[in-house]
């Protein structure tokens, strides 16, 4: 159960065209990914969609400094692990955005890690035993195409 090893990675993947917002436009799909392999032989993963362009900080810092700290530590200690990597959230001479990241991506892995050494979902995990849940979607990104009924059309398809 203790970490034995943290990969992570910096993803950037060009899309098959732009994608307009309000106040952006994106051309690639960027993302970090983590996985921190235990002594017990499970592996936790986590995601993060990365919108400003942080990642290979944000990869670099919690594959390296990050990880060196957590190597050896007891995995089960999601809350303890959470609290030694706030110091590097307060390096005010640092970008505060890339620890922050970079402590979400790490615990988030560790959640993942919970979960399946529980064998239940996180929702279970966490005691939250509903059987439905309200979800979010994001979508009809701004197409010079598209008309307003084209958008309404969209959002029932999700």
């Amino acid at each position: 159960m203790k970490i034995e090893r943290i990969t992570t990675h910096a993803i950037q993947v060009p899309l098959p065209r732009v994608f307009y917002g309000s106040n952006y436009a994106y051309t690639h799909k960027k993302a970090m990914t983590i996985e921190i392999e235990c002594t017990d032989g499970l592996t936790g993963q986590a995601y993060l969609g990365d919108d400003f362009g942080l990642g290979p900080a944000v990869a670099a810092m919690a594959g390296g400094t990050m990880a060196d700290s957590l190597v050896g530590k007891d995995s089960p200690a999601i809350e303890t692990i959470w609290q030694s990597l706030r110091p590097f959230a307060r390096n005010i001479l640092g970008d505060r955005r890339v620890a922050l990241h970079a402590q979400a991506l790490i615990d988030i892995a560790l959640w993942d890690l919970a979960g399946k050494r529980a064998g239940q979902s996180l929702g279970e995990l966490w005691g939250n035993h509903c059987t439905s849940r309200p979800v979010i979607v994001v979508g009809s990104y701004y197409d010079a195409e598209k008309q307003v009924a084209d958008y309404g059309v969209e959002a029932k398809g999700l």
